[in-house]
Formats: C-alpha cells, sequence, structure tokens
C-alpha cells in the first residue's frame, strides 16, 4: 500500500487514492474495482457515481499522478542568471520524488504497457504538463544566451533523459539487482546513481 487511506473523509477522494493503490500494484487490467470499494469501505454504485467506470477513475488516477509531480516540481526554486544551478535543481528534485513516489513510476509503468490510451482520453494532461516544458525552455535558452550550454541541445530531450536515468533504475531495480548482484535501492547505489544522472546531463548540455 503506497497511501493510508484510513484518516481521508471526503469518500470521492479515498476511492482515488484506494485507486491508486490498486492500479499501482496491480496495473491496469489486473486492477480489481470490488479491491477499491473494499479498501474505500463504499458501494460500487457510490463509486461509479463519483467516477464513471473503471477507465474513467484510471484517468483520474493519471491525470491526479501527473498533476502531483508537476505541482511540485514548480515550487522548486529557481535563481535567474545560474542556469546550470537550476538544472541541477531539477535533476535533484525529479530523483527525489522518483524515490519517495514508487507508485507514481508504476502508475506511469502500466500507463505505458497500454500504449497511452487511457492518457490520450485525458483531456487535462497537456495543460498539466506545460509549465513543465517551459521551464526547461528558459533552462536552456538562458545557459545558452549566457554560453555555457551547447546551441544544439534540444530542451524536451533534457526533461526526457533526466526521467530516463532515474525511471529505468528505479522501476526495474528488482530484475537489475538479481542480474548484476546488487542491492539497488541501497542508500549507497542510490546515491551513486543520483551523482551520475546529474554528471552525465550537466556534462553533456555543457560547452
Amino acid at each position: 500500500m503506497y497511501f493510508n487511506t484510513d484518516s481521508i473523509t471526503n469518500l470521492k477522494e479515498k476511492i482515488l487514492f484506494c485507486a491508486i493503490n490498486e492500479f499501482a500494484e496491480y496495473g491496469y487490467d489486473g486492477a480489481r474495482i470490488d479491491n477499491i470499494v473494499h479498501a474505500a469501505d463504499c458501494s460500487k454504485q457510490t463509486l461509479y457515481h463519483h467516477y464513471g467506470n473503471k477507465e474513467k477513475l484510471f484517468i483520474s488516477v493519471i491525470e491526479y499522478s501527473w498533476n502531483d509531480i508537476r505541482t511540485k516540481e514548480m515550487a522548486v526554486t529557481l535563481t535567474a542568471g545560474d542556469p546550470e544551478g537550476n538544472l541541477s535543481k531539477l535533476i535533484d528534485f525529479t530523483w527525489d520524488y522518483y524515490i519517495h513516489n514508487m507508485w507514481f513510476l508504476k502508475i506511469v509503468n502500466t500507463e505505458n504497457q497500454n500504449k497511452g490510451e487511457h492518457l490520450k482520453k485525458s483531456l487535462k494532461i497537456k495543460e498539466i504538463n506545460k509549465n513543465h516544458l517551459s521551464i526547461m525552455d528558459q533552462i536552456i535558452l538562458e545557459g545558452k544566451k549566457m554560453n555555457i550550454f551547447r546551441e544544439d541541445i534540444i530542451p524536451v530531450h533534457v526533461n526526457i533523459s533526466i526521467a530516463a536515468l532515474g525511471f529505468y533504475y528505479l522501476i526495474n531495480q528488482h530484475t537489475l539487482g538479481f542480474i548484476y548482484n546488487m542491492e539497488m535501492a541501497s542508500k549507497e547505489n542510490l546515491d551513486c546513481r543520483h551523482i551520475i544522472i546529474k554528471d552525465t546531463i550537466i556534462r553533456w548540455v555543457s560547452v
């Protein structure tokens, strides 16, 4: 269980967080409405009243998931005139968020397995991610103007690389840990991965 829902008094909100727990643990196909209503202590009729059906509930879960990371990302304090420092802060934020919110990685992973078919039906997801894209645009542009970032760097690829270098390591930690005979989630290895991600990105974008 990723969220403790015992203290949530708003029933619609409680259903949503119970759904996050269920979808993150079992994926879209494996998740069961029966399990969600049991955890939320409500009827199926109540769930359907608030969310319509399983697919619409999952779309709400996806929207909550992306909104959560983007809202917290917007709270990162950036400093004008320090593009390298700002890029470093976003790398730190993303890595820390991933480590402390494995449910997010699992929700994203299960939607990738479904080829993004539910994500595409969301009316909110592009708006949720708009500021995320503009932040990196501004950081990279400022770095180019100061002649510390390469002119050929495309901001969206920086976003993707930061996400990929952390996501792949964490979502595959059990299989990779067995193959390479290492404790992927140990503090030592997590700290090492964090350094590698930051060093890789900063060296890549720098002149």
